[in-house]
């Protein structure tokens, strides 16, 4: 995926020989991108978002490397108002418990 930087340099630099090849009329090729820009309701986004996070933690499961997606579970639990730990339970478990207040 391109960086803001080099996009915005693209702009920059867009001439009318680019025009041509430029099909959106955006300043960019369509073979530059490597995903398109998402418009939708505020929750939708949340719910894409949270989506690539499960699919993320998933693909780290199958790989068994659980171990390194277990920082951002131990974040997105602490902004839910949750603690999770793995101490004193089976494989593959975890326990959550609500933080005190």
């Amino acid at each position: 995926m391109k960086k803001f930087k080099s996009v915005r340099q693209k702009f920059k630099s867009y001439t009318d020989a680019e025009k041509e090849i430029d099909i959106d009329g955006d300043g960019i090729n369509s073979d530059e991108l490597d995903e398109a820009p998402y418009i939708a309701s505020d929750m939708d986004i949340v719910k894409s978002i949270l989506d690539k996070i499960e699919s993320d933690l998933h693909r780290l499961h199958v790989k068994k490397q659980f171990e390194r997606g277990w920082p951002m579970v131990q974040q997105l639990a602490k902004m839910a108002g949750y603690k999770v730990t793995k101490k004193a339970q089976a494989k593959n478990r975890t326990f959550r418990y609500d933080l005190k207040k």
